[in-house]
């Protein structure tokens, strides 16, 4: 598997908008506008977000019993996992599939595809394979990935 490079750094919120003003406040970070999504995992889960240009993600579900949901729940606010950007994406799910790690979840926006893994796997955090070809999430908007 080839890891081009850490992507980004996710961190799990109660409320995206009002940790984005912390942030802001605190130490000058300043986020794009905050987004509702849908990841899939065994079921559709709805997720509010917000990137910063230095590649932090703020995460908060929207619902209680989701994988988001019940993370914040048992762990409270904090450090939920890492993307690490590959070249390859499906070469690198079948690596990890034959290593006996098998993905979760998946996300697909145009070319930008995600595969997300348990943290059990991964010394505690959640990890995230990302592969996109267009720029970065966090120089252009989650936005223009849709179009």
């Amino acid at each position: 598997m080839n890891v081009i490079e850490v992507d980004r750094v996710f961190i799990m919120c109660e409320e995206v908008g009002e940790t984005v003003k912390q942030l802001n406040h605190l130490l000058g970070l300043s986020f794009s506008d905050v987004i509702e999504g849908q990841i899939e995992f065994d079921k559709p889960e709805n997720v509010s977000a917000s990137l910063s240009k230095s590649g932090l993600e703020l995460l908060a579900p929207r619902e209680e019993d989701s994988v988001y949901g019940r993370f914040l729940a048992e762990n409270g606010p904090g450090l939920f996992g890492i993307s690490v950007r590959v070249e390859d994406i499906d070469l690198a799910v079948e690596e990890l599939s034959e290593k006996g790690v098998e993905p979760i979840g998946r996300f697909e926006l145009n070319k930008f595809t995600e595969v997300f893994y348990e943290p059990d796997n991964f010394g505690g955090a959640y990890v995230v394979l990302t592969e996109y070809t267009t720029p970065h999430p966090a120089q252009v908007g989650w936005s223009d990935l849709s179009q």
